[in-house]
């Protein structure tokens, strides 16, 4: 039996409480500067903005166990702004 794929996600994964604020409040305004330092300032100002409605860690898991994945799991990465996510392919 080989052993199954998986599939994997990095992305935004929403703050709660404190640390919402806190990346709320900073985050649109420290990405154009980053932007700006590596000479790209305008490639950094949608980046606020696109992340917007962008699902929580849970609710994507939550995502990938309806479209089929099994064994869904995912781990938090800077303070919890963002989430490493993996599954496996059933039956792949």
């Amino acid at each position: 039996m080989r052993p199954q794929p998986d599939a994997g996600e990095f992305a935004h994964a929403g703050c709660d409480g404190r640390r919402g604020r806190l990346f709320h409040g900073v985050f649109p305004r420290v990405s154009p500067l980053l932007g700006a330092a590596a000479r790209q300032r305008d490639a950094y100002r949608y980046l606020p903005a696109s992340l917007e409605g962008f699902p929580d860690a849970d609710r994507l898991a939550g995502t990938m166990r309806a479209a089929g994945l099994v064994g869904v799991r995912y781990r938090r990465f800077g303070l919890g702004s963002a989430a490493m996510h993996v599954g496996n392919v059933h039956g792949a």
